[in-house]
């Protein structure tokens, strides 16, 4: 029992390692432009064979045990180090060849192992375009409607928006915002790259720092009007009777979110943008910054989830006083299902390696670092 469940857990974290690493086509494609020609009775790994495989296996266990395969062949030497006791040795480009297409095998491996993403043996490239105008219509679906759906509930049953002079109206401005920056144009922002990944590469950064620029305008107004309307809030007698800042769930949350994409902004402006560091800082720095995107995206879901249900609890009092269901109720439930399911969309978009923008011919030799 204990050596199933090793086994076991080894099949689910295989299964995680091939959905969570970064594919790149380079690399393989690298491997099989050497012509490397490796002694496999030496226990050399050929990277171009193994690259070139694309396994027709069904199931978590098939893909596990390839992928386990593999890493045991990268682990064979290539220095003369053989499992049968052989003398023999590889020299001069041969051997470089070899020993660089033993470190790719693991990558090369994994990205042929993309089943449900592979072109040639799953579905072609229009039936990949076909499911991708799906689910990207569908998040403009259900993001649009998000937006629409706060500005009726903010603007209709809230009493509409104003500003210092009338401290509740003014809070309007707060989720309105909110979702319009951090859940709207913030899945914009991480579909960039996807959408428009037939473009110069230029021309998809441009537009990824513009719309990050209006996000971090657009938070910054939200969190003026909700700061506002606790410091300026008066009792039923006009006195000013302040409401104490960041004491909820919803708030802790939230203001850890804004920092963190302030963090993120500025890393990723100075690394990528200008004045853009080495290339070995961006690449190193390229996985940290994507996977610190969709964390952000995230936790910006989960923070206006939280604050939906608190101004549901406090304002709503069609279900909390007087045990019924209400127009207002019915918007702010449909408000909260379209983030969710634009937030789905969104990720499930960004996360499939096979949407991933790849490198223009003319990018090749320009810039190394062209994926996003």
């Amino acid at each position: 029992m204990p050596s199933f469940c090793g086994f076991l857990s080894k099949v689910m974290f295989t299964l995680l390692l091939v959905w969570s690493v970064p594919l790149r086509s380079s690399p393989c494609q690298r491997v099989r432009r050497d012509d490397v020609s490796c002694d496999r009775r030496a226990g050399c790994v050929d990277g171009a064979i193994l690259a070139s495989v694309r396994p027709r296996v069904t199931g978590a266990l098939g893909v596990s045990i390839l992928s386990l395969a593999a890493r045991w062949r990268a682990e064979e030497p290539c220095d003369g180090s053989f499992r049968d006791g052989g003398q023999q040795r590889l020299v001069g480009r041969e051997r470089e060849s070899c020993v660089v297409a033993s470190q790719l095998t693991r990558s090369c491996a994994l990205a042929s192992m993309s089943l449900v993403l592979d072109k040639y043996d799953v579905m072609d490239e229009e039936q990949s375009m076909k499911y991708f105008s799906f689910f990207f219509g569908l998040s403009q679906f259900f993001g649009g409607l998000a937006v629409l759906l706060v500005a009726i509930w903010m603007g209709s049953y809230g009493g509409g928006f104003g500003w210092t002079e009338s401290p509740e109206q003014q809070f309007h401005y707060h989720p309105l915002f909110m979702v319009i920056g951090l859940i709207f144009l913030y899945g914009e922002a991480m579909m960039v790259y996807r959408v428009f990944r037939h473009e110069r590469k230029k021309f998809t950064k441009l537009l990824h720092v513009v719309i990050h620029s209006m996000i971090f305008v657009f938070f910054v107004v939200a969190l003026k009007a909700v700061f506002d309307s606790h410091n300026l809030n008066v009792d039923a007698s006009g006195q000013p009777a302040p409401i104490p800042n960041l004491y909820s769930t919803h708030s802790w949350v939230g203001f850890t979110t804004v920092i963190l994409f302030c963090m993120q902004y500025v890393c990723g402006f100075v690394s990528f943008f200008f004045p853009g560091l080495s290339l070995g800082v961006r690449q190193w720095y390229l996985p940290i910054h994507q996977l610190a995107g969709m964390v952000i995206f995230v936790m910006a879901v989960m923070s206006a989830l939280m604050g939906l249900s608190e101004r549901a609890a406090w304002h709503n009092t069609c279900w909390t006083k007087e045990k019924r269901f209400c127009g207002e109720q019915g918007v702010t439930n449909m408000l909260g299902v379209s983030i969710l399911l634009y937030a789905i969309c969104v990720i499930f978009l960004v996360a499939n390696p096979r949407w991933r923008r790849r490198s223009l011919p003319e990018e090749e030799s320009l810039q190394p670092l062209t994926a996003d």
